[in-house]
């Protein structure tokens, strides 16, 4: 299994550029990927479709469970993505930090079989 971090631009053509090259990195990897990181989608999930579109890809977040809060605006920006066979044994917990505007994210993975 292969393990991923990022954290992507604020200008979005950059990130969508980023998307796609995050998509081919977990394409071309052999076996299990998991990739998280704060990917900065500050005009909403709607922009993963180039990497979700076409691919073995789940995004394991919720639209409706913030992890990033400034004042009175909470956003979706840090996430976990997972091939299919990892998503299937995996739950990812949002967790709200005391002193950051990012939450952190607990992922686990059940093994195959339990």
């Amino acid at each position: 299994m292969s393990l991923f971090f990022s954290h992507l631009a604020l200008t979005k053509s950059v990130r969508r550029a980023q998307l796609l090259e995050v998509r081919e990195l977990m394409h071309h990897v052999p076996g299990e990927a998991i990739f998280l990181g704060d990917f900065n989608i500050l005009s909403g999930l709607a922009e993963l479709s180039p990497l979700l579109n076409q691919s073995d890809i789940v995004l394991l977040n919720r639209e409706d469970v913030p992890t990033f809060t400034f004042h009175k605006r909470e956003l979706v920006l840090d996430l976990c993505f997972c091939t299919r066979k990892v998503a299937a044994l995996s739950r990812l917990t949002v967790v709200p930090q005391a002193y950051s505007d990012h939450a952190a994210l607990v992922l686990e993975i059940d093994s195959p079989g339990h």
